[in-house]
């Protein structure tokens, strides 16, 4: 993590949900494959910067396949993994929208230009999507979001946020994200859903 984030987040990870999912963790990194291997964990919070954060492209899960997740959420570490369909969207509605033809699969470079690629659970074991939902995740990455969007509307209320749920989306994840968006008075924010990637809907709050 950045210095920023360290300091925005240190009462965060003092919290007694926090240190439960450590040790959670720790159990979970030494009797099971993990994704993304840990020194990747924070990955996002190390290559985008709280000040420098301009938009967010909000994931559910790591990648469980094998040299997949790094810890940037949609991103491929290496060109050896199978190309998600997720991501193969993404590339596609580029190309349509803004005629960019990108075929570099790892997105660090959108993390070093000001792109936060942040996921709800940071953690997976291989193989199996979802399996550290409702470990404490949610609720570490919603008070990131939760900063970000106060400091975004602070600078500007016409920043652009986008959140895009991989996976099927529940009506609890839109009913908490607008409930989030209406607390704090954002005016402007894009929901992309996308349900197992290939079914594209577009819902404006």
């Amino acid at each position: 993590m950045t210095d920023t984030w360290k300091k925005l987040l240190e009462e965060e990870k003092e919290k007694e949900y926090f240190k439960k999912l450590e040790e959670f963790l720790d159990k979970e990194y030494e009797e099971n494959e993990i994704y993304p291997e840990r020194k990747n964990l924070y990955n996002a919070l190390d290559l985008t910067s709280y000040e420098g954060t301009n938009v967010i492209i909000l994931g559910q899960d790591p990648y469980h396949g094998p040299h997949q997740a790094h810890g940037l959420s949609f991103s491929i570490e290496s060109e050896k993994a199978k190309f998600p369909p997720s991501l193969r969207n993404m590339f596609k509605e580029l190309k349509t929208d803004l005629d960019i033809e990108r075929t570099e699969r790892n997105l660090t470079d959108w993390a070093e230009q000001a792109v936060l690629l942040l996921n709800t659970v940071l953690t997976v074991q291989a193989g199996k999507a979802a399996s550290h939902r409702k470990k404490g995740w949610e609720t570490f990455t919603d008070t990131i979001i939760k900063k970000l969007i106060v400091k975004m509307y602070k600078i500007s209320s016409t920043n652009v946020i986008i959140f895009q749920v991989k996976y099927q989306s529940t009506t609890n994840n839109i009913r908490n994200i607008k409930l989030l968006i209406v607390n704090i008075l954002v005016h402007f924010i894009m929901l992309i859903v996308n349900i197992l990637s290939l079914t594209k809907n577009f819902i404006i709050l």
